[in-house]
């Protein structure tokens, strides 16, 4: 049998963008650059799973250790823990794939994950969230792997704030894992990981000089009402320099 080696399709740049926030109850919030969301949720293999090793788990520490019933036991945590590894990596393939194919944009903008943070919450149940979204960091993995295959390409950038600043006036607030909403004091109010997502996009564009790409995006949010101000009001192009740029 002879195997065609895969050759990826050169990556061609074709003016359209596609920002991506990855959470924990919704594994996906994108917004493309015409101020369109959608929205993936996780469907928690993890936590289907982990309940029943839970149960397998406090059976077998009742047991003999090393007892005949005891390795029963342990075998069956072993293949249950197995299934949901490959249930969870099953999907992630199948969604990678159809978000790369069935968007427009050839650049795909993705926060770098800082995983080790993520798991510093006080609270157990948000801690083993958390922990759990370790796999995606392999999510990225393969929307990059897939995004090459068909001339996209995948771009990670500095997430840092990205959920905690307001994207219409750049004011930071206090966004623990549990506060879903924001609600700014200029008036915005918007889901945290859809205000991320935008800011993903705001920062690409911004930090790349894409200045017709931004007023375009900026341009798309007025006309979805996610956007009330002037442009040139817009975090984070307050300031002079950035706003002289722009226009110039």
């Amino acid at each position: 049998i002879t195997y065609e080696p895969e050759i990826n399709v050169p990556y061609i740049y074709n003016h359209k963008f596609q920002a991506i926030d990855l959470g924990i109850t919704k594994t996906v919030t994108a917004i493309n650059d015409k101020g369109k969301f959608f929205e993936i949720n996780n469907p928690r293999y993890d936590l289907y799973w982990d309940s029943k090793i839970s149960a397998v788990q406090s059976r077998r520490d009742h047991c003999k250790k090393y007892s005949k019933k005891w390795h029963r036991l342990n075998k069956t945590i072993s293949t249950m823990v197995s299934k949901k590894h490959n249930q969870i990596k099953d999907w992630q393939h199948k969604t990678s794939k159809k978000m790369v194919e069935n968007t427009k944009a050839n650049t795909i903008i993705v926060g770098k994950l800082n995983v080790k943070n993520m798991g510093k919450s006080k609270s157990r149940s948000l801690n083993r969230s958390t922990q759990n979204n370790g796999y995606l960091s392999r999510f990225i993995e393969f929307l990059t792997y897939k995004a090459e295959f068909i001339g996209k390409k995948v771009v990670k950038i500095d997430e840092s704030y990205t959920s905690k600043t307001c994207y219409v006036c750049g004011k930071q607030h206090d966004m623990p894992l549990y506060r879903r909403d924001m609600t700014c004091d200029c008036g915005n109010i918007i889901d945290r990981d859809r205000n991320s997502a935008i800011n993903i996009m705001i920062r690409y564009l911004s930090q790349n000089a894409i200045w017709t790409g931004y007023e375009h995006f900026a341009h798309n949010l007025r006309q979805t009402g996610l956007l009330t101000f002037d442009v040139s009001q817009m975090h984070p192009m307050n300031d002079i320099t950035t706003r002289r740029n722009l226009h110039a």
